[in-house]
């Protein structure tokens, strides 16, 4: 308020000034007057609070003040949104007070809270639907928190000032609406809508006077200087708080409930300088009630309600003798100060009734516990010191106890509702909780007691931390610690989000998890860093423990836990194991979650003292069969290494099927650990075996047998999928020098088989995947020693092998060099100094599995004028070759003879026998065939060309015994073009694999050698790795084929486009290129920094910069993560290509320089700036530095590049050209160790589904009633043109663990308690024996023939072969049941949809029908070992698309035709040396159902109208899996071995938008899959989805740590017969 210039009577509404808006209405034929109100915290909306009614219920005027904060013209508020629309009130104009203009706009802001009078977007109006909210916003961002005023009255216009009492019209300037009070809802509210309400603003105190007393200030009232205030009893633990008053001493003297308001009678203007005699009441600030006179109680506070004048008016006198007198009429302004805080004495008089304020006798009883506490009275005379001295609050100590006012009784109100819940009768309606205030409420809370931010001063930070815990220790002194225990107490009376709903309803139960979240938080706010506070816990350690088994606030029960025994360490002397137990079993729920540790680790040291007791606890507890924290061990680098033979079957292959090799083991150092050295010798899948570099499951880096792509033995085990089989030997050991290893490899059957210095193995390795080729493979550790004997010129054979068996020598292609190699490499051996010899992919291997694929010509019919050159055709070839025969020294004689040389067809074409003309003349119409399938265009060009024709004649000496001489046509004058000559070679090549194709027909195989007995031929191989003799013979005689149509006077057109080849091929392919780049933590983020990369090789390379979270599987400069240059090409790179600079040769450095202070990156070829075409020396520029960069680096198929980052300076080359002196700095300068680099690594691995993901989006869903907790999985809609679906496999990323002894063995059928033993097996069945295992047939060769060795039909171990028709694949049947008491479990296939279902099983796999109404029986449920769970396919989502199962973590399969039938499995079998099969089980990596066998008839179309539910079932005492469909069993059922561990997988092709849904729920009598997941100490039946269970999906490609030290491997061939050696 201000006084105007020559206008000293008019008074001005000014900036800074504290004022109460205004208004009256009428309602029901009452005037009524109203402010606007507001509390801030916990609820946002305005509201009105009556004041016409002031002498009977005092209104509530400390929510009504708000405060000009800026005022400012409507064009300067546009433009400081416009220049800065984030901004808020800092952007104010000018400085000091500012009157207020009509017209300009003003910035309101809450007395209480601190907030900003806004117009909101929400609305709660019924009739109204164009108005909005008015309410609170927290910040002044915008404009919905400004307001623009208006004169309601004419006599007042635009830009005059504002006086005090006008009539104002204020509009929102976002909304443009009116401030409006609005009736329309049934009760009064305010509202912005276009219908207007006059508002006045009253000044509160503005120009009051500093220290001394004013109305609506809180304060303190002590008894004269003495250390005693009157305040009312404390609050009582589940006791109503007493309405007595009394004078305490002591601490109480600092708490919020000695806090009093003054409110003075008179409220035209609600304060003002109070006088001595003026009455007023005081408001217990913490408690909302009054001070008042009652008859029952005497002096007591009461409700508002009852707080009238007549009882609660009080005045202030200087004495009790002398009365002042107080004018009736109001006093304009603030008036004259008159009492003083700290210095005036002021006694208290009751206006009514005229008693004093005064104290009763203080109580014995309290006198003698040494309490200050006496009670307050009204006595006609008092006593002479009743005098009492005032002292006024602080305003964060006013605000807070406003907020403990306000919290109080809302959470009392929450807690009485939830309390009618329980005790409520049944039919009624669930009382209305305040959930939305509740929650709005603990939020709020939860921020006013956050920490202060870390980056400011000492200074500013520490009083910051004694202000919070001034307010920490307010709340708690008020009883607010224990009313949210009280909350907490009451909603952890419910299990579960569903359960509450059956008493609260569906809305309140979708909020319950939340408000127990943020209940726990607050109470960590409460205490956190205030000792005291923490202290109230130490003795109720175990309900806060108790309370870590709550799912869905753990998180806010650990930070309780962490500030409790960080702020009070006396609560680690009562630790126990339980309680630590508690703590560990929320690493399974949350995974490696940083509050669980920093928990455990502030139980592990106390004052920096060790707490030995506790430490052993947790490692006793956490670290056996976890891996959940970083435990360190000693590294056993592996290296595999394999030659370049590649072995494979295919039907109509050239390959040969059974293979042999041999490993002479020289030297086996001890291992520095206790642990064995690694040696394994087996086989390896081109495809599926493919280790990292390094050692051990960290690095990736496997060795032999432990994935499904490769099967060893070592001696002791036969080891395929990572499990070691142990097997038996005569002298059975581990390998040791001077024994040697046979392997024998049957690709027919198929089988994979060992022998050891000559003996067999018991036991075989059978029933793997042959769709890919297989290499000998051998992984060791450091100090091994061993020779490859590969047989030939590649090592003598020790033994001789079995019958049948080719050694793997003769696999060797045509041309090709023997060279033993590791599968994958990914360092180069050769580096200089400070750099890195880094090797792009290799290129695929030929395939020596050929399949010969010649043209088909099935279809092709001869036009007519073919037909007629046809038989020209086959004599004049028939001519042509008689000549060559001649030539080459042959003659005629009836019986062929090629030592004499004799041949009976030396005659002429038609004196032929038919057999060989007929061949002859089928050979040239297949010619011409091929030159028509081929797309050539034959036809007459010269009709009168035969007539020109001449036959060649030859001399006397070429006249054979029977009179034939040759006479080929003369075609001297015929030439070939360019085009017809590349046709030529076609059809060469196309005869080739004619002859091939028919050679594989008679069961002809490949070798390097000829072998016509055992039908072996070197040119069994793919045409160009023939030898050039064979290819030139080949062309010879088709390119006179050529010449002969072309003499004949036709014209031969080749196609314009020739199409390759067509051959078999390995399925997958090589990587195009290969990613390296340094890792994220070295990103740089300022500064100017270089390094250098040496092009080895010259072919496609890139090299530059990237984002530390650059794609692995995105080539580099793609997208807008990476800078590179391509030296291949010229050209630079980012979101595609363009030219730059020159194309590097090999040896050449380029040097990459990155600015990061002018962002611009730019490139150095031997030391000289590359430049753009337009010149500049700047490659990119004006780029975001943001997280920074880091070097990167592609390297394409069998590329080579040198990396240096400069760890030390003296090895760059041209670092001191070009870099240096423009202040540049290495990138690795000054570090100690090695940067780690990282590579794109091309094995599939599970990872998270990000949030971000382009095309899934995973929902939690917490459970209901009727629902289970659920992980749904839909599919992003695309903005851009649909692209075809992508098969996508998911996992769960908890597995689940089988138990290491199964009751029964693997591969028999658990049978319910009381079934009947299983019948004997038939005879018939006993008298069928399979064909002699792999293993049978080697003992046997290497072993003399007995009559013992059992070659009977009824041999005892024999696995018997079923009689009955053929079934599908683990398909439950009676009679199969009961007569198979060992055998392998074989994998499902797909069938048909239509195949008929089978019949159902008579022994039931379940032992309780499923009831999903009736309870669980706790007996049977607490010792089962079945677990459950289901997946859900979506209507719409085809069955057919979505496989549903489990898969071990070793499924690494990423097929975009996925296949049942294609899945990695192996069998591994062990027997005994008389033949007998002991043990047979199937081990594979994926055990999954089709969806498409269980859609109904009705659902055969491609969309489905209702939900498909598929439910997996897993025995964990078994190892059996079964599986249902709609609740219904059905005949699938797979086993496993001990110790397996599973993932719950789906497989889905999406085809709609919601796609499916992982059900983590039960059945009867069954647990959850949630259960098996999280171990405890008591199984928990209550379906749960914690944070660390999310849904994972299969990424072919994925970062992978390179080790900096590799294990040097020497590779040297001895000799022919010594072989290879390796070490």
């Amino acid at each position: 308020m201000a006084e105007g210039d020559g206008e000293d009577d008019v008074q001005f509404l000014r900036t800074e000034d504290e004022v109460v808006l205004q208004c009256t209405c009428t309602l029901l034929q009452e005037q009524l007057k109203l402010c606007l109100a507001a509390e801030g915290f916990g609820n946002r909306l305005c509201s009105l609070e009556p004041t016409s009614n002031a002498q009977k219920v005092p209104p509530d005027l400390a929510v009504c003040c708000f405060v000009l904060e800026q005022s400012l013209s409507v064009r300067a508020l546009q433009e400081m949104l416009a220049n800065s629309p984030e901004t808020g009130a800092e952007s104010s104009q000018g400085g000091g007070h500012r009157t207020l203009l009509y017209g300009h706009a003003i910035l309101l802001r809450h007395s209480h809270s601190g907030m900003y009078l806004s117009c909101l977007t929400t609305s709660r109006s019924v009739t109204d639907k164009l108005a909005f909210d008015v309410g609170l916003q927290s910040d002044a961002a915008g404009e919905a928190c400004w307001w623009t005023m208006h004169p309601a009255s004419k006599q007042r216009s635009e830009g005059e000032k504002v006086r005090v009492g006008d009539d104002l019209i204020l509009v929102s300037v976002s909304s443009e609406r009116y401030l409006h009070l609005s009736s329309a809802s049934g009760e009064l509210q305010p509202d912005a809508s276009f219908m207007q309400t006059l508002w006045n603003m009253n000044p509160v105190c503005s120009g009051s006077e500093e220290g001394y007393v004013t109305g609506g200030h809180v304060m303190r009232l002590f008894h004269g200087h003495m250390d005693e205030c009157l305040t009312t009893s404390a609050p009582e633990q589940g006791e109503e708080r007493s309405s007595g008053v009394s004078y305490e001493g002591g601490a109480v003297c600092t708490h919020a409930r000695s806090l009093w308001r003054l409110e003075t009678l008179r409220i035209s203007w609600s304060g003002s300088h109070l006088k001595w005699g003026q009455p007023f009441r005081l408001r217990h600030v913490t408690t909302g009630r009054y001070l008042a006179l009652t008859e029952e109680k005497g002096l007591a506070v009461v409700e508002a309600s009852a707080a009238n004048t007549h009882v609660s008016a009080f005045c202030f006198r200087t004495s009790k003798e002398k009365l002042e007198v107080v004018a009736k009429r109001d006093v304009e302004g603030m008036g004259t100060p008159e009492i003083k805080y700290g210095e005036s004495l002021c006694f208290v008089q009751h206006v009514a009734s005229g008693l004093w304020l005064t104290y009763a006798a203080p109580d014995p009883k309290a006198l003698r516990l040494g309490l200050l506490k006496r009670k307050a009275m009204l006595h006609v005379e008092g006593h002479m010191d009743d005098a009492l001295s005032l002292t006024r609050s602080q305003r964060q100590e006013s605000q807070a106890a406003r907020m403990v006012f306000s919290t109080t009784g809302l959470y009392g109100h929450f807690i009485r509702s939830l309390d009618s819940l329980r005790r409520g009768p049944g039919g009624l309606p669930p009382p209305a909780l305040p959930i939305a205030a509740v929650i709005l409420s603990l939020r709020d809370l939860i921020g006013y007691f956050q920490p202060p931010p870390e980056g400011l001063q000492h200074d500013q930070r520490q009083s910051r931390l004694r202000a919070l815990r001034a307010r920490q220790n307010l709340f708690q002194q008020e009883g607010m610690i224990t009313l949210v225990l009280s909350c907490i107490d009451r909603l952890n009376r419910y299990s579960t989000a569903a359960h509450f709903a059956e008493s609260a309803g569906d809305e309140a139960a979708a909020a319950w998890k939340e408000i127990v979240n943020l209940l726990y938080e607050l109470l960590a706010s409460l205490i956190r860093g205030n000792r005291a506070n923490c202290a109230l816990f130490s003795t109720n350690l175990d309900w806060l423990v108790s309370k870590l088994d709550r799912l869905e606030a753990s998180s806010g029960i650990l930070e309780v836990l962490y500030c409790v025994l960080i702020e009070s360490p006396e609560v680690l002397n009562i630790i126990q194991e339980n309680h630590i137990k508690s703590i560990i079993s929320l690493l399974d729920k949350h995974g490696r979650n940083h509050k669980v540790l920093d928990v455990l680790c502030s139980l592990c040291v106390c004052n920096a003292v060790a707490v030995r007791s506790n430490q052993n606890l947790i490692t006793e507890n956490l670290l056996p069969r976890r891996d959940l924290l970083l435990q360190t061990r000693l590294v056993d680098y592996v290296t595999s290494i394999l030659p370049n033979l590649y072995v494979g079957a295919w039907p109509g292959s050239t390959q040969y099927s059974q293979w042999y090799f041999e490993v002479a083991v020289e030297r086996v150092r001890p291992h520095p650990s206790a642990r064995p050295a690694h040696l394994r010798i087996g086989w390896a899948s081109l495809a599926a075996f493919g280790p990292a570099p390094g050692g051990g499951s960290a690095w990736g880096g496997n060795g032999a047998g432990d994935d499904l792509g490769s099967f060893a033995f070592d001696g002791l085990h036969l080891w395929a999928a990572g499990v070691g089989r142990a097997v038996r030997w005569p002298g059975r050991r581990a390998l040791a020098p001077g024994d040697v290893v046979s392997c024998c490899l049957d690709l027919g059957v198929p089988s994979a088989s060992f022998r050891i210095n000559g003996g067999p193995v018991q036991g075989v390795l059978e029933g793997f995947n042959r769709d890919t080729l297989f290499s000998p493979l051998v992984s060791f550790s450091a100090g091994v020693r061993l020779r490859f004997l590969l047989g030939g010129r590649h090592g003598e054979l020790r033994f001789v092998p079995p019958p049948g068996y080719a050694p793997c020598a003769q696999a060797l292609l045509p041309r090709q060099r023997l060279r033993l190699r590791p599968p994958k490499a990914y360092r180069g051996d050769a580096a200089p100094p400070g750099a890195r010899s880094l090797l792009g992919p290799a290129r695929l291997l030929p395939h020596t599995a050929f399949t010969p694929c010649p043209v088909d010509t099935a279809q092709i019919v001869l036009p007519p004028h073919l037909e007629r050159v046809r038989e020209k055709l086959a004599e004049n070839v028939h001519e042509l070759w008689a000549l060559t025969r001649i030539e080459q020294g042959w003659t005629y004689g009836p019986i062929r003879d090629d030592a004499r040389r004799l041949h009976p067809c030396l005659l002429s074409f038609h004196s032929l026998p038919e057999p060989e003309r007929g061949y002859n003349l089928q050979m040239s119409g297949e010619t011409l065939k091929t030159l028509l399938a081929l797309g050539c265009h034959v036809g007459m060009a010269d009709e009168k060309a035969e007539e020109n024709l001449k036959k060649i004649k030859l001399p006397k000496t070429y006249t054979m015994s029977n009179g034939y001489r040759p006479a080929p046509l003369d075609l001297a004058h015929v030439r070939l073009t360019p085009a017809q000559l590349t046709l030529v070679d076609r059809l060469a090549e196309n005869s080739h694999n004619v002859w091939a194709r028919d050679r594989v027909q008679q069961g002809w195989t490949y070798s390097t050698t000829q072998d016509i007995k055992g039908k072996r031929n070197p040119r069994l191989v793919p045409y160009h790795l023939l030898d050039e003799g064979t290819k030139r013979t080949n062309r010879e005689s088709l390119c006179q084929a050529v010449r002969t149509l072309l003499g004949y006077g036709y014209n031969i057109e080749p196609p314009d486009q020739e199409s390759p080849s067509a051959q078999g091929s390995p399925r997958g392919g090589s990587p195009r290129s290969r990613l390296f780049r340094a890792e994220r933590g070295a990103a740089v983020r300022g500064g100017r920094w270089y390094f250098e990369f040496e092009a080895v090789t010259t072919g496609e390379m890139r090299v530059g910069w990237a984002r530390p979270d650059l794609r692995p599987d995105t080539e580099l400069g793609a997208d807008d993560l990476a800078f590179v240059f391509n030296g291949h090409r010229a050209q630079r790179w980012h979101v595609g290509g363009e030219p730059f600079g020159r194309v590097w040769q090999q040896g050449d450095v380029v040097g990459c320089l990155i600015d990061l202070a002018e962002p611009h990156i730019s490139f150095t070829l031997n030391g000289e700036v590359l430049i753009s075409d337009a010149g500049s020396e700047v490659a990119f520029k004006d780029f975001d530095v943001g997280d920074g960069f880091v070097p990167v680096c592609s390297l394409g198929l069998e590329q080579e590049g040198r990396l240096n980052l400069g760890q030390d300076v003296s090895t760059l080359r041209f670092f001191s050209i070009c870099g240096l002196q423009e202040g540049y700095e290495p990138f690795a300068v000054n570090m100690k160790r090695p940067i780690a680099l990282w590579f794109s690594k091309s094995l599939p691995q599970f990872v998270p589904v990000p949030p971000d993901h382009p095309q899934l989006e995973v929902t939690r869903i917490d459970g209901t009633v009727e629902t289970p907790p659920c992980l749904r999985l839909t599919h992003r809609p695309t903005g851009t043109p649909a692209a075809p679906p992508e098969l996508f496999f998911l996992r769960l990323s908890l597995p689940v663990q089988f138990h290491p002894w199964f009751r029964c063995p693997p591969g028999a059928t658990p049978l319910p308690p009381n079934a009947p033993p299983p019948d004997p097996p038939d005879a018939a069945d006993a008298a069928t024996d399979d064909p002699l295992s792999e293993f049978e047939r080697l003992r046997r060769s290497a072993a003399p023939r007995t009559p013992e060795a059992g070659e009977g039909e009824g041999e005892k171990g024999g696995r018997p072969r079923p009689t009955q028709p053929p079934r599908a694949e683990n398909e439950k049947d009676a009679a199969t049941e009961k007569g198979k008491a060992r055998r392998g479990f074989l994998f499902k296939g797909r069938k048909t949809p239509f195949t008929p279902p089978p019949a159902a099983p008579t022994v039931p796999r379940l032992e309780e029908d499923v009831v999903p109404d009736e309870r669980d029986d706790p007996e049977v449920i607490m010792n089962t070992t079945t677990y459950y769970f289901s997946v859900r396919i979506f209507a719409g989502q085809e069955p057919s698309s979505v496989w549903v199962g489990w898969v071990t973590p070793d499924f690494h399969q990423h097929d975009p035709d996925f296949d049942l039938a294609r899945v990695r499995t192996v069998t591994v079998t062990i027997g005994d040396d008389k033949g007998n099969v002991h043990d047979s089980i199937k081990r594979s990596n994926c055990y999954m159902v089709w969806g498409g066998e269980f859609a109904a008839a009705a659902q055969h179309a491609r969309v489905t109208h209702a939900d498909l539910v598929i439910g997996c079932l897993v025995d964990l005492a078994t190892g059996l899996m079964t599986f249902t469909a709609d609740g219904k069993e059905i005949n699938t059922f797979y086993q496993v071995e001990p110790n397996t561990q599973l993932f719950p997988a789906v497989f889905a092709l999406p085809t709609s938008q919601n796609i499916v849904q992982f059900e983590l729920g039960k059945l009867k009598n069954i647990m959850p899959i949630s259960a098996a997941m999280f171990s405890s100490e008591r199984k928990n039946p209550e379906p749960q989805c914690p944070p660390r269970l999310t849904i994972q999906f299969l990424t072919p490609v994925t970062w992978s740590r390179m080790p900096n030290e590799f294990l040097a491997v020497e590779i040297t061939r001895l000799s022919e017969r010594q072989g290879w050696a390796v070490e």
